[in-house]
């Protein structure tokens, strides 16, 4: 940016500034502000510059905006105040997330694909690795701002893929698309003097191929003695840091490995693969011990929570969480729309950053114990308010009842209160002064609670009650206007007619019970005189047990006749059970005849009216003495007593 200065009197031209390093790329637009304090730049790579004219009448870079970031494809945060980004370009920025002001940063010749901390260099070291085939180490001053060059790292012949750095330690891996591993020294940074100037170029310790195709990813064990590579080859290898010789090779990938972590509590390590599945693998023996079975290729993984859960992110821009105790998903968020690259977990996933091929970068906040707080704050408060309703019902104050059940907001709390004013006057009367002072949206809720509850025929009394409340305080024509009412009304016609014509059957049934009642004689006489068919039935009833008392008692008065009836009755026994060529029967039909034949003629030898009537009676009786006769052996004068016992049963 050239500032320029105008001799009016000569017309001459003179450059009085030059302002240096705005963007490699370029400016292709500029704009002054109204009062010419300064000037606001456009650049070719997307950015906002902000140039402010001191007192001195010379222009400084202010802040830088970035308006488009490309994929994110790595991040790191140095501090609350600096974040390094690197995406799909040549550069990578450094941005203050709180101001959005950024620096960007060219020095690699292609694509930088990723970055990494330098714990053991200092909070304001990091490195970055780029499909040039190098990586170089940065330092980032706390004072001014600058961004300088350490130190740079050449040696793969392809591009750099991945690196890990030591956090106790003073080495870096790196893998490459040339199938190799690299450590590399970075103890000549820890002077004091090569943090300040840098030292040029570092050197490798060993280089190992790693695995049959491209390395993905490479991370380096909590102790820093043993390191991770996940490879397209479909397999997990460690390797001993010291000296790179192998430790051992995790199996059982059906594609490709993207991201490897290891825990910092137990000794395992937890891979994220193509296939949609992370799986856990003991360091001790590479046996797998877990398989978290996922739909989605995981490209990146993370252990938080002290180890029990692990972060996923994967190529439909979902973050999952997973808890390593069950092996569910405990959590699935919508993070970007597009693949998730980087994934930066912070004090143990109290603060998580993620970027993604949708060119954002996020920041997620753990607010796991500020809403269990909340939720128990209102789970007190929703006791104390169910406390207070109980209370309220108790002592039958029903208006202050329907007032804490409208502010509760649930339909069951209303239910309960309007069960309670059910059962009088006063109740109900309530519940018409609050439909009075209720507004079209609380009438509309109240009368979506009521087409619930007539839904079941055990709350549907409760519902027409408070629907003939509403109905007669408010009026249909009122109801009708009111945004979705007309469809609830719908809803409580279809099932009020189911409910009356349940009402209408049971009430027919109610006719069955008395008519069955009044035909054991066990109505009171008031409803007797109801049921006209019944009583005619219990009068012959009556009938027939009077006639059979009547029985009785000439059973019991004449001894003689009990005897006369008992050897009838015998006599006709034999006549139904002999033969007809019987003798025997013969004999005992005679007997009877001549017993009978003395017994029915008076001295004159003609008939005997009273005998004739005491046959009658006789006849009677032992048509219903038959029974007892065939049954009991013993004497007439012992069976009286269980003949006329069966005969009241009769």
């Amino acid at each position: 940016l050239y500032v320029w200065k105008i001799d009016l009197s000569s017309e001459d031209l003179d450059i009085v500034q030059t302002v240096p390093s705005i963007d490699s790329l370029g400016l292709f637009s500029l704009v002054s502000n109204s009062d010419g304090t300064g000037v606001l730049g456009a650049t070719n790579n997307h950015c906002l510059v902000s140039c402010a004219l001191d007192n001195a009448m010379k222009l400084s870079v202010g802040r830088v905006l970035q308006g488009y970031l490309s994929e994110v494809t790595g991040l790191l945060r140095l501090s609350p105040e600096r974040l390094v980004i690197t995406t799909n370009s040549d550069a990578f920025s450094i941005m203050d997330p709180s101001t959005l002001r950024s620096q960007v940063i060219r020095h690699h010749s292609n694509i930088v694909l990723g970055v990494v901390g330098l714990p053991v260099l200092g909070d304001d070291c990091f490195a970055v690795n780029s499909k040039d085939g190098s990586s170089t180490v940065w330092r980032l001053s706390s004072d001014s701002g600058e961004c300088k060059l350490l130190a740079e790292l050449k040696g793969h012949v392809e591009s750099v893929t991945a690196m890990a750095s030591a956090s106790k330690s003073s080495f870096l891996m790196t893998v490459s698309s040339d199938l190799t591993l690299k450590r590399w020294d970075l103890s000549p940074l820890l002077k004091s003097k090569a943090k300040e100037k840098g030292v040029g170029s570092i050197s490798t310790k060993f280089t190992i191929k790693a695995h049959e195709k491209d390395i993905n990813c490479v991370a380096i064990s909590p102790n820093d003695a043993v390191v991770a590579t996940g490879s397209h080859d479909r397999t997990v290898k460690l390797w001993n840091a010291a000296d790179g010789l192998p430790r051992g090779e995790c199996k059982g990938h059906k594609r490709g490995v993207w991201s490897v972590c290891f825990s910092n509590i137990d000794k395992v390590l937890a891979t994220g693969c193509g296939d949609g599945c992370v799986r856990v693998f003991s360091v001790e023996d590479c046996s797998m011990l877990y398989t978290l079975q996922g739909d989605t290729p995981v490209l990146q993984t993370a252990f938080m929570t002290v180890g029990m859960q692990i972060l996923t992110g994967c190529a439909d821009g979902v973050l999952r969480i997973w808890t390593m105790k069950t092996g569910e998903c405990v959590a699935a968020i919508d993070a970007h729309e597009d693949r998730v690259w980087s994934v930066q977990v912070m004090d143990d996933g109290a603060q998580v950053l993620t970027g993604g091929a949708d060119a954002v970068v996020k920041v997620w906040q753990d607010e796991t114990a500020t809403r269990s707080a909340e939720e128990e704050e209102e789970r007190i408060q929703r006791l104390e308010q169910e406390q207070e309703l109980d209370n309220a019902i108790h002592d039958g104050n029903f208006d202050k009842a329907l007032d804490l059940a409208m502010q509760m907001g649930k339909a069951f709390a209303m239910l309960k209160v309007l069960q309670a004013c059910s059962t009088s006057d006063k109740g109900m009367s309530s519940f018409a002064k609050l439909c009075d002072s209720l507004d079209d949206d609380s009438i509309a809720k109240v009368l979506n609670w009521i087409s619930k509850w007539n839904t079941s025929a055990k709350n549907s009394a409760v519902a027409q009650m408070a629907l003939d409340s509403i109905v007669s305080k408010k009026g249909v024509a009122a109801l009708a206007i009111i945004p979705g009412v007309s469809k609830t009304l719908r809803a409580l016609q279809a099932y009020s007619q189911r409910h009356l014509d349940r009402m209408q059957r049971l009430l027919q049934k109610t006719f069955l019970v008395d008519f069955a009642m009044a035909g054991t004689s066990l109505l009171p006489t008031e409803e007797l005189s109801l049921l006209q068919p019944a009583t005619s039935m219990s009068e012959e009833s009556e009938q027939n047990a009077a006639a059979l008392e009547s029985d009785s008692a000439s059973f019991t008065n004449d001894k003689g006749a009990v005897e006369t009836t008992s050897a009838t009755t015998a006599a006709q026994d034999d006549k139904v059970t002999s033969t007809p060529n019987s003798k025997k029967g013969k004999s005992r039909k005679a007997s009877s005849t001549k017993k009978g034949g003395k017994q029915g003629v008076d001295s004159e030898g003609g008939p005997d009216k009273n005998s004739k009537s005491t046959s009658t009676g006789k006849r009677k009786i032992s048509a219903k003495s038959k029974i007892d006769s065939t049954k009991d052996t013993d004497s007439s004068e012992s069976s009286s007593g269980p003949r006329r016992s069966k005969r009241n049963r009769q």
